[in-house]
């Protein structure tokens, strides 16, 4: 995917990482001149469930308004692949932050409430992540006094009045070893 254009609009740049359901590549989006984020599911891994799951997530995030949630700006097939469109966000994730072993006691509190917060606000709207994990909350510092974090990978969210897709004895998200 690197050097080539998807939907005729965002030009690949590089690989940020990979995970269960995709990868999310860094891109330049020339129309708005700004540096943008892409999940993509390749057909390979699509099956309906796959791509009902994550339509899902892309509503359901693009729907809210929170600074410690990561938006979703677009939303479309390419070639027999679903992408949506998000910023790039700076920072790593919670497991390798905590890993630096620099936090202090009043940034863990921090990062608790900007994290309560966000979730407070998706439940709010009636949605619920189920799958928070550190590897789902970004952390960045702002200055040496400021911790800001964001919370990303909907994938497994649902609204509280749809009816479940995971089905029981089914297990979802990241098993705990």
């Amino acid at each position: 995917m690197i050097g080539q254009r998807l939907s005729n609009r965002y030009d690949i740049k590089a690989e940020l990482g990979r995970g269960g359901m995709g990868v999310v590549y860094r891109a330049l989006d020339p129309l708005l001149n700004r540096e943008v984020a892409i999940k993509l599911i390749p057909p390979t891994l699509l099956s309906a469930e796959t791509e009902q799951r994550f339509q899902r997530e892309a509503q359901l995030v693009a729907q809210m308004d929170h600074p410690a949630v990561v938006p979703i700006f677009d939303f479309g097939k390419h070639e027999g692949s679903l992408f949506f469109v998000m910023p790039v966000v700076q920072g790593t994730n919670l497991r390798l932050f905590q890993r630096e072993g620099t936090l202090t006691l009043g940034e863990v509190i921090d990062i608790g409430i900007q994290v309560a917060e966000a979730l407070e606000y998706s439940h709010s709207r009636g949605v619920i992540h189920r799958d928070i994990k550190p590897e789902n909350i970004m952390v960045m510092r702002e200055d040496s006094s400021r911790i800001r974090v964001r919370i990303m990978d909907f994938g497994l969210a649902r609204g509280a009045t749809e009816s479940r897709i995971t089905k029981t004895g089914t297990i979802a998200g990241t098993l705990s070893i």
